[in-house]
């Protein structure tokens, strides 16, 4: 059986604040978080 899972990119700054767009500290602890729990079930 094939598995799809859809997720939704951390938090990023404002492109106000960094035009790149970069994660913040936020959003890469959540992106480690979903990857982590990816992992543990695949």
């Amino acid at each position: 059986m094939v598995s799809l899972y859809l997720v939704q990119h951390g938090k990023a700054f404002d492109e106000k604040v960094d035009p790149e767009r970069r994660l913040t500290p936020e959003g890469v602890s959540e992106t480690e978080r979903v990857a982590k729990y990816s992992v543990a079930w695949h």
